[in-house]
C-alpha cells in the first residue's frame, strides 16, 4: 500500500530515487547502485588507460536519465528507438569479435523510489525494459521492493525476465505516457550528456546555451517549474475558442444562404395559400347559393309538404275512423246477452290478475338467490386467477412441504451464522498472535508479563522447504516459546494446560536468532530447537514424511495450506471467513426462497379452493337462470291475458249501458266520414301537383344538408351577403374561382391542361342560370382540378412552411446559443490568460531573484532575467515567453546578455547557476534529479569549487539529487563537498563488463538504508 501521489506529480509523487540496477546496459554490471537523495553525487571512475575515460560513468547517467523520462531521449518520436543504443554491444565495448560475445536483445533499468518519512511503506519499483527491436521501450511499476537479489551477475540476470513478467500488466506504460504518468507534469530529470547515444540539442546545461533563443530558454525554465501544463491548457482553450468562432461564422453564413432559397419557396407556398383562400371563398359562395336556393324552395316545399301531410293524415285518420265506425256499427247490431257477458268478463279479469301476482313473487325470490351467487362469484374470481389447475388436496400438501422447507432453511441459516462467528473469532485470534489450544496458555503468560510467543507464528518457511519442514513442525503446533530465564515461571503458570508444549529459546525473545537451517527464518532465537529437530528427524518421500528413528515415529506431510508463520495462519483464517460468509449468504438466499415458495403455495391453495367452489356454483346458477327464463315467458303471457281481459270487461260494460243509441250514432258517423273523405282527397291531388313543379331534387342534392343548417349558414353572413339571391351568389362564386386560378398560376411556371379547360368552363358557368343541372353549371366539378392540385400540395406546403419556419427558428436559436457560448469562452479565455500570465511572471521572478543570489554568493555582481511575453495573436500561434538571462561582468558595468561573447567557463557556470535557480524557485522540486556530464571541464579552480559548493547546497536545500561526472582533475574537489561517490571501473579492453561499482557515502536515513541493504550488498565484498 502506498500513499496517493501529490496532484501533478504522477504515480511516483515526490518519492526520491534511492537505488538503480541495470541489466545488459552497456558494460555495466547487474549490481545495485545506491543514491543518497538530496545530495550532490560525484560520479567518476577508472578506464583501461588509467584515467576516468571509458569507465562507464556516462552510460550509467544515460540509463538514469532514461529511467526518469528525460526529454532529450525524445520518447514520443521514432518509437523511442534511441533507447536501444543503451544495450550492450560487443563492438561498442571494443571487444575482439573472436570472443563471440552476443549482442543484448533486451535490457532493463530498474529504479527504486521511496519517501524519506516512511521508506518501507512507500517503496515503489519501476522497471524500464529496452529492446533492440520494436517495441523499443516498455515500463512497468509496482509497490514495494521488486528487484533481483542474488550473489552473482548470472543469477541476477536469470531473475530479471521473471521479475519483469511477474509485474502487473495493468500497470504497463508505453514510451509516450510513462514520463507524465509516473512523474507528472514537471520534468523529473534534466540532463546534459556528452554521448552519441541520443541526439543532442542546445540546453541550459550545455555549453551551447548561447545558441538557444530567449523563447527556448523561457520554455525550458517554465518546464523546470512545472508550469508547462498551464500553457498547454491555454492553447487547448484557445483552440476550442477558435473552433467555436469558426463554427459560428459558418453557421451564420449557411443561415443567410438558406434564407434566400427558403424565401422563394415561401412565396410559392403563399401564392398557393392565396389560391386556397379564394377557392374556399368561391366554394363558400357556391355553398351559400345552394343554401339560399334550397331554403327558398324548401320553405315552399315544406309548406306544401305540411299541407300534403296534413291532408294525407286526415285521409288516413278518416279512413281509420270510418272503418272503426263501421266495425262498431256491425258489432252493436250483432250483440246479444250483454249482462251475462259483462259478468263473465269480470270473473276472467280477476283470475288473470291473481295468476300474474303469484308468478311475480316467484321470480323475485329466484332473482334474489341469483344475485347472492353473483356476489360470491365476484369474491372468488380474483382468487381463481392464480389457479394452476391443481386440486385442493395437492395444494394443501404443497403448503405443508413449503412450511417444512422454510423451517429447515431457518435452522440452516442459524447454523451458518454460528460458523461465521466462529471463523471470525479464529481470524481475530490469528491476527492477535493467540488462539488455538495454546492461545489460553499464551494469554496467561502475557498477563504475568512473561515474554512468550506461539512457536509456529514466529517461524517462516521458504516454499522449497515446506515439504520437509511442515511434518517436522506439526507435532509442535501447540508449543509456546519462552526465554531461558522465564522457563521455571512459565511452567508454573501453565501447569494447568495439559498438552501444551514449552520450547525454551536460546536467549531472550528480543535477541536475533543464530544460524538457522536453510530455508527457515524465525523472529525469536530458537536455532537450537530447529537445528536439533532437523538433526533427529529425516525427511522421506513416498509418502512425504518426517521420521524420528529414535522414537519410531513418522509424521505425514503434504499439507494443503502453510502451517508455519502468522501470516499463513491469518490467511487460512481469512479464507475460512470468506467461505463461511459465502455459505451464510447462500443460507439467507435459501431462506428467502423458501419463504417465497410458502407464500406461493398458500396462494395456490386459495386459488384451488376458489376454483372448486366456483365449479360447484355454476350448476346452481344455470338452474336458477333457467327458472327465471321460464317465469319471464309465463309473465309475458299473463300480462297479455290481463290486458285482453281488461278490454273485454270495458267492452261489455259499455255495451250494457247504451246499445240502441250507439247503433244509430254509429250509422250517422259512417255517413259523415264518407263525405269528408271525398273533399280532402280532391285537395290532396292539387297540392301534390304544385310540389312536383318545385324541382326540389336539384337543390336538395346541391345543398345535401338540413334547412336549419342552411338558415344557420346564411344567418352567420354579413347583411350584404345574406340579402343576395341565388343567382348573385352564383356569380360571386365564379369570380372567386377566377381569382383562385390566377393565384395558383402565379406560383406555377406553366399552365396545366386541366386548369386551361377549367378557365373556359368557368366563363360558361358564370353566364349560366341557377337551378338547372348541366356540365358547365356545377361549380364543384369545374373547380375540382384546381382543388386536386391544391390538395395534393397542401400537406407538403404545410410541411415545407413549418420546416422552413422551424429550421429558421432553430438556426436562430443555435446561432444565439453559439454566440453566447463564444462570448463566454472569450471572457473565460481572457481571465485564463491573465491568471496564467500572473503565475508564470511570479515563477520567473522567483528564478531571477534566486539567480541573483547565487551569482552574488559566488562573488559575482548580480544577475537577472529579462522577461518578455508575446501573447498568441491567433489560435495556432504559441504563447511565447522570451527570457534573456543577463549578468554583470564588472562592479560598475550594466547587465550583459547571455549571448554576448564570454569564455566557456563563464557560460557553463552561469548555465548551471540558472538551472539551480530554477530548482530553488520551483514548487515541489523535491525528488527531482539533475545530471551533469563532464562537470568541471573548462572551469578554473575557483569556478569549479564555487559550482561544486552551489550544487551541494541546492541539492540539500531543495531535496534534489544532482549527479555529476567528475574528471580526474575535479574528483578531488568534489570529494570534499559531495554526499556520495560512485566509482566505475573498467580495467581492460579485453573485459566485456565493468567491475562492481564502488560506492562511498553516508545516508542519515537509516530506514532507507535498511530498505535496500540486502539488495546492495548481494554479490559485493564489503572489505
Amino acid at each position: 500500500m502506498t500513499d496517493a501521489p501529490t496532484a501533478g506529480t504522477g504515480i511516483v509523487g515526490d518519492r526520491h530515487l534511492v537505488a538503480v540496477q541495470t541489466f545488459d546496459i552497456a558494460r555495466l554490471t547487474t549490481h545495485a547502485m545506491p543514491l543518497v537523495p538530496g545530495t550532490f553525487v560525484a560520479v567518476s571512475g577508472q578506464g583501461p588507460k588509467g584515467d576516468s575515460n571509458g569507465s562507464g560513468k556516462t552510460s550509467f547517467l544515460a540509463a538514469v536519465s532514461l529511467l526518469l523520462g528525460e526529454a532529450q531521449w525524445r520518447l514520443e518520436a521514432n518509437g523511442s528507438q534511441y533507447a536501444a543504443n543503451l544495450l550492450f554491444k560487443p563492438e561498442s565495448a571494443g571487444l575482439d569479435p573472436t570472443h563471440r560475445y552476443a549482442q543484448a536483445d533486451r535490457g532493463y533499468v530498474v529504479g527504486v523510489f521511496a519517501d524519506p518519512a516512511d521508506p518501507a511503506r512507500t517503496a515503489l519499483t519501476v522497471w524500464v525494459r529496452i529492446a533492440a527491436m520494436t517495441p523499443y521501450l516498455k515500463v512497468r511499476w509496482t509497490s514495494g521492493l521488486h528487484v533481483a537479489i542474488a550473489d552473482s551477475d548470472l543469477e541476477r540476470d536469470v531473475l530479471a525476465d521473471g521479475l519483469w513478467e511477474a509485474m502487473p500488466r495493468a500497470q504497463e506504460l508505453g514510451p509516450k505516457r510513462f514520463a507524465t504518468d509516473l512523474y507528472g507534469d514537471a520534468p523529473r530529470c534534466m540532463a546534459y550528456l556528452d554521448t552519441p547515444m541520443r541526439p543532442s540539442a542546445p540546453s541550459l546545461l550545455s555549453q551551447q546555451m548561447t545558441e538557444m533563443t530567449p523563447a527556448r530558454i523561457g520554455e525550458a525554465l517554465i518546464e523546470l517549474t512545472g508550469r508547462q501544463r498551464l500553457l498547454e491548457t491555454e492553447a487547448e482553450q484557445r483552440r476550442r475558442l477558435a473552433e467555436q468562432k469558426s463554427s459560428l461564422a459558418e453557421r451564420q453564413e449557411a443561415d443567410a444562404r438558406a434564407r434566400v432559397d427558403e424565401q422563394a419557396d415561401l412565396e410559392a407556398v403563399q401564392d398557393r395559400e392565396r389560391s386556397r383562400q379564394h377557392l374556399a371563398e368561391g366554394e363558400h359562395m357556391w355553398r351559400l347559393h345552394f343554401a339560399r336556393g334550397f331554403l327558398e324552395v324548401s320553405t315552399k316545399d315544406a309548406e306544401l309538404a305540411e299541407m300534403i301531410g296534413e291532408l294525407e293524415q286526415s285521409v288516413e285518420e278518416l279512413d281509420g275512423q270510418r272503418e272503426t265506425a263501421q266495425d262498431e256499427l256491425d258489432t252493436l247490431r250483432g250483440r246479444q246477452n250483454l249482462a251475462e257477458q259483462l259478468e263473465d268478463a269480470q270473473s276472467a279479469l280477476g283470475q288473470a290478475q291473481e295468476r300474474l301476482g303469484v308468478r311475480r313473487d316467484e321470480r323475485g325470490e329466484t332473482a334474489s338467490k341469483l344475485r347472492a351467487l353473483a356476489d360470491r362469484r365476484g369474491e372468488l374470481l380474483p382468487l381463481r386467477d392464480a389457479w394452476t389447475g391443481i386440486t385442493v388436496e395437492v395444494a394443501a400438501e404443497a403448503v405443508g412441504a413449503a412450511e417444512e422447507d422454510l423451517a429447515q432453511a431457518r435452522v440452516d441459516r442459524r447454523e451458518a451464522e454460528q460458523r461465521v462467528r466462529e471463523a471470525e473469532a479464529e481470524l481475530n485470534a490469528a491476527r492477535a498472535g493467540d488462539g488455538g489450544p495454546a492461545g489460553a496458555a499464551l494469554a496467561r503468560l502475557r498477563s504475568r508479563d512473561i515474554p512468550a510467543a506461539l512457536l509456529l507464528d514466529e517461524i517462516t518457511l521458504a516454499s522449497e522447504v515446506r515439504a520437509s519442514w511442515e511434518p517436522r513442525l506439526w507435532p509442535h503446533r501447540h508449543a509456546v516459546v519462552v526465554g531461558p530465564d522465564d522457563e521455571a515461571a512459565a511452567l508454573g503458570l501453565i501447569g494447568t494446560f495439559p498438552g501444551i508444549s514449552v520450547v525454551v529459546a536460546d536467549a531472550a525473545l528480543t535477541a536475533l536468532p543464530a544460524r538457522l537451517p536453510e530455508g527457515v527464518t524465525a523472529d525469536v532465537p530458537v536455532a537450537r530447537f530447529l537445528n536439533t529437530l532437523e538433526a533427529r528427524t529425516d525427511f522421506v518421500t513416498a509418502p512425504e514424511r518426517a521420521v524420528d528413528s529414535a522414537l519410531g515415529e513418522a509424521v505425514i506431510g503434504r499439507f494443503d495450506e502453510e502451517i508455519a508463520g502468522r501470516a499463513a495462519r491469518v490467511a487460512a483464517a481469512e479464507r475460512k471467513v470468506q467461505r463461511t460468509t459465502a455459505e451464510l449468504e447462500e443460507a439467507r438466499i435459501a431462506q428467502g426462497t423458501a419463504a417465497l415458495a410458502l407464500d406461493a403455495a398458500r396462494e395456490a391453495l386459495g386459488a384451488a379452493k376458489a376454483a372448486a367452489e366456483l365449479d360447484s356454483m355454476a350448476e346452481e346458477e344455470r338452474a336458477l337462470q333457467a327458472v327465471i327464463a321460464e317465469l319471464d315467458t309465463a309473465l309475458e303471457a299473463l300480462h297479455s291475458a290481463v290486458d285482453e281481459a281488461q278490454k273485454a270487461w270495458l267492452a261489455a260494460a259499455t255495451a250494457v249501458q247504451s246499445h240502441q243509441l250507439q247503433v244509430n250514432a254509429a250509422a250517422a258517423a259512417v255517413d259523415q266520414l264518407d263525405r269528408e273523405l271525398r273533399g280532402i282527397r280532391d285537395k290532396l291531388g292539387q297540392r301534390r301537383t304544385e310540389r312536383d313543379n318545385l324541382n326540389v331534387s336539384y337543390w336538395l342534392v346541391g345543398w345535401a344538408d338540413t334547412p336549419d343548417a342552411a338558415a344557420e349558414l346564411l344567418d352567420a353572413q354579413p347583411d350584404r351577403v345574406r340579402a343576395l339571391r341565388p343567382r348573385s351568389l352564383r356569380h360571386r362564386a365564379a369570380e372567386k374561382l377566377k381569382e383562385a386560378l390566377d393565384a395558383y398560376l402565379d406560383a406555377s411556371p406553366r399552365v396545366p391542361a386541366e386548369l386551361a379547360e377549367a378557365k373556359e368552363r368557368r366563363q360558361r358557368f358564370a353566364d349560366g342560370e341557377s337551378g338547372v343541372a348541366a356540365r358547365d353549371s356545377d361549380f364543384t366539378s369545374i373547380a375540382q382540378p384546381l382543388r386536386d392540385l391544391l390538395d395534393s400540395r397542401k400537406d407538403s406546403d404545410r410541411i415545407l412552411e413549418d420546416r422552413i419556419v422551424r429550421s429558421q427558428r432553430e438556426r436562430a436559436t443555435q446561432i444565439e446559443e453559439m454566440t453566447a457560448e463564444t462570448t463566454a469562452l472569450d471572457e473565460e479565455m481572457e481571465r485564463l490568460q491573465d491568471a496564467i500570465s500572473s503565475r508564470l511572471e511570479a515563477s520567473l521572478d522567483k528564478i531571477s531573484k534566486a539567480l541573483d543570489r547565487l551569482n552574488r554568493a559566488r562573488g559575482g555582481f548580480g544577475a537577472e532575467l529579462r522577461v518578455t511575453q508575446i501573447r498568441p495573436p491567433t489560435a495556432t500561434s504559441p504563447w511565447t515567453w522570451e527570457v534573456s538571462p543577463r549578468w554583470r561582468r564588472s562592479p560598475s558595468g550594466g547587465m550583459v546578455s547571455y549571448r554576448e561573447v564570454a569564455n566557456g567557463a563563464q557560460v557553463k557556470v552561469f548555465a548551471i547557476q540558472l538551472v539551480l535557480a530554477a530548482l530553488l524557485a520551483a514548487d515541489g522540486a523535491r525528488g527531482r534529479v539533475l545530471v551533469l556530464d563532464e562537470l568541471g571541464n573548462s572551469l578554473g579552480d575557483v569556478n569549479r569549487k564555487d559550482v561544486l559548493r552551489d550544487l551541494n547546497e541546492v541539492a540539500a536545500q531543495q531535496q534534489v539529487t544532482i549527479l555529476g561526472t567528475c574528471q580526474d582533475s575535479v574528483i578531488g574537489d568534489a570529494a570534499g563537498v559531495c554526499g556520495e561517490i560512485l566509482w566505475f571501473c573498467h580495467q581492460a579492453h579485453t573485459e566485456a563488463y565493468n567491475q562492481p561499482t564502488r560506492v562511498w557515502g553516508y545516508d542519515a536515513n537509516g530506514e532507507r538504508v535498511e530498505l535496500v541493504r540486502d539488495w546492495l550488498t548481494a554479490g559485493r565484498s564489503l572489505v
